[in-house]
């Protein structure tokens, strides 16, 4: 009797860089591509405010982007469980069907109005 090896890891992702799948790679360059674009973007009067406001910013969005990287609900991802709950919320709630006038056959509508008379 032969012996077959089993593939065990078909749900390992390849690691690409510093252990992280490109999926990682690209959610936190992109996190950190919108965080540096909104530096220059934030200015106010006094420096030390927007020093402040600037660092909060990039800290919220590269937040956001570790959050969206690495955190796994039920086997899903985050960004997977956000494109859900915007696919529900968008979908109408009540479905109503209505008749149009070219599904009504000819032959149907006039016996309609003679029965009503």
């Amino acid at each position: 009797m032969e012996r077959h090896e089993v593939p065990t890891h078909l749900l390992v992702r390849d690691k690409v860089v510093f252990g992280l799948t490109v999926k990682q790679l690209f959610t936190l360059g992109t996190g950190l591509v919108a965080a540096y674009s909104l530096w220059p973007a934030i200015t106010l009067d006094r420096w030390h405010l927007t020093l402040v406001v600037r660092l909060v910013s990039m800290t919220l969005i590269m937040g956001c982007a570790g959050i969206a990287a690495f955190v796994v609900i039920a086997r899903q991802p985050v960004d997977a469980w956000v494109i859900h709950w915007a696919a529900y919320v968008t979908q109408p709630r009540c479905l109503v069907w209505r008749a149009m006038q070219h599904d009504i056959p000819k032959g149907e509508d006039d016996d309609e109005e003679a029965e009503d008379q």
